[in-house]
């Protein structure tokens, strides 16, 4: 994961649901890791509908072909400040 995220890569997972227990597959973009009382934190999904998961709730990580257009991309951890502030 964090190896996507340095080469501003698109990444295929699977996501446990804090609410739903139930898993989904999920193609985010990563935006950024966010470190949050010693839990890593992926930002990413699109740019209109970013999206923060908690890392160990993420299963099997593919690496996607092609990076990240530079217009989308977040300040990641703006963006958890003003997630926070919600």
């Amino acid at each position: 994961m964090t190896d996507a995220v340095w080469r501003q890569r698109r990444v295929r997972v699977r996501h446990r649901r804090r609410q739903d227990p139930q898993e989904v597959t999920r193609s985010p973009e990563t935006y950024g890791m966010v470190l949050e009382s010693g839990r890593r934190h992926l930002v990413g999904g699109r740019a209109e509908a970013s999206r923060i998961h908690r890392v160990p709730r993420i299963r099997p990580v593919r690496v996607l072909e092609g990076g990240l257009r530079p217009a989308r991309r977040l300040r990641p951890a703006a963006h958890w400040r003003s997630r926070a502030e919600e």
